[in-house]
């Protein structure tokens, strides 16, 4: 059973999962999702370097009373509370009956596969991310430092192809800037590359934009190898220990790096055909809190985007002062202020994650995996995550889409899953998506 992120602030999920989505997620004891939190302690500094999500250990308790079983915690928020509170999630899990992946007390362990022993045999699970990837990044140290705890990083470059006119330009630009001649002087300093005929850095000298001669304008995404083969070699790993493996992506980047795009990144899609020929089942997408469509590579199933089991972004209390500021309000703001400016605008008009159906519509994914074959049965259950349900204990909380609202899923899905050659389809008698590629 795979499903997206599990997004929640209050610890109470038993309490306020709606019975039939409790139903669905028992009809399996493999049950994974992505723990998109942090357990730190309340003396564990917070390192908000964007929108912060820290929970308590009574968050891994709350989803494994809902069913869960196996979690991937690589993803862009497990740094929010810097290397310490990576340990402190780890042993929270670590004490709880949910195997976790992709996060380690150095890169080694969080690059291994991990395990989970069920009545039908061993699952194996490698996770790594790649929103933030080089920010949290766990490292296995040296001959004078300690490992680094963090997460599976697939990390990547994004560069830029031109036109030559359009690289002259820019050149030229650059020049009448005054930062060019300073560039190259302090690269000359440095070391360090400083451009050629065809290629040069625009911008910041820390963090400027690499601009390539080509023929076209376009975007140049390179995933790492050398991350991408580790991963794949864990994948390999896992497949001669496992009857069944599955590996998990934490993303959000997208087609045009657009967060929020129908399509992902190419170079999601290059890796994750990589994971499934290194000998994964099935490939998992998630980070982006949106579908994306599903590609069936060598007759097993990748799903670019789950979107989410639990989106309940309101009840989160553990908010830094610079997160307020982030945003606008005061440092002395409380959580609703916050909270409340994200999902209406001064008009009381639905904003943001409360705007739009593609933020509502969500689903569950049931594989069957024959372990002598490797051959993969997939279906799904519609949900809808009530991001705009009157009671706020309500909002981003799972119920299953019926009628209207479950064929509205299935045409959403199927649009996006036609680039890729998949159809989707609607069994209304028994509830679920089916899909065929």
């Amino acid at each position: 059973m795979a499903t997206g992120d599990a997004l929640f602030g209050r610890d109470d999920l038993w309490s306020r999962i709606d019975h039939e989505m409790s139903e669905v997620l028992n009809e399996s004891e493999y049950v994974f999702t992505n723990a998109e939190f942090v357990v730190a302690s309340r003396e564990t500094p917070v390192m908000p370097a964007g929108y912060t999500l820290g929970a308590n250990d009574a968050a891994v308790h709350a989803l494994a009373a809902v069913g869960v079983t196996i979690a991937s915690l690589a993803h862009n928020h497990i740094g929010d509370y810097g290397p310490a509170g990576v340990v402190q999630t780890l042993d929270a899990f670590e004490a709880s009956p949910i195997v976790a992946a992709g996060i380690g007390r150095s890169l080694a362990a969080a690059r291994e596969a991990v395990f989970y022993e069920g009545q039908d045999g061993r699952l194996g699970v490698v996770a790594c991310c790649t929103t933030w990837a080089e920010e949290y990044a766990a490292s296995d140290g040296g001959r004078h430092n300690a490992p680094r705890p963090g997460l599976n990083p697939l990390r990547w470059k994004l560069s830029y192809e031109v036109t030559p006119e359009q690289f002259d330009a820019l050149r030229a630009l650059d020049e009448a800037l005054g930062t060019a001649p300073a560039h190259r002087e302090t690269l000359r300093i440095e070391r360090k590359f400083a451009g050629d005929d065809s290629t040069f850095t625009f911008g910041p000298l820390a963090g400027g934009l690499t601009v390539h001669k080509g023929d076209r304008a376009r975007l140049r995404w390179q995933a790492d190898e050398q991350d991408l083969a580790e991963i794949c070699r864990s994948i390999r790993d896992a497949a001669r220990r496992a009857e069944a493996v599955v590996a998990s992506i934490h993303t959000h980047e997208g087609e045009d790096d657009g967060w929020y795009t129908d399509l992902p990144a190419r170079f999601i899609i290059d890796s994750a055909h990589a994971m499934i020929e290194a000998g994964a089942h099935a490939v998992l997408c998630h980070g982006g809190h949106l579908m994306r469509g599903v590609e069936f590579h060598q007759g097993r199933p990748i799903f670019y985007g789950l979107h989410s089991l639990f989106f309940d972004l309101e009840s989160g209390a553990r908010i830094p002062e610079e997160m307020f500021t982030r945003y606008g309000l005061p440092a002395n703001a409380y959580p609703s202020d916050l909270h409340g400016m994200r999902r209406r605008d001064e008009d009381g008009t639905p904003v943001g994650f409360y705007s739009d159906a593609r933020f509502e519509q969500s689903m569950v994914v049931l594989l069957d995996i024959d372990p002598v074959t490797g051959a993969v049965a997939v279906e799904a259950t519609p949900i809808l995550l009530n991001m705009n349900a009157a009671l706020p204990s309500h909002r981003g909380m799972p119920t299953i889409a019926k009628g209207d609202d479950a064929v509205a899923v299935r045409d959403a899905l199927a649009r996006l899953s036609a680039p890729f050659g998949t159809t989707v389809g609607w069994d209304a008698e028994r509830g679920r998506l089916t899909f065929t590629g």
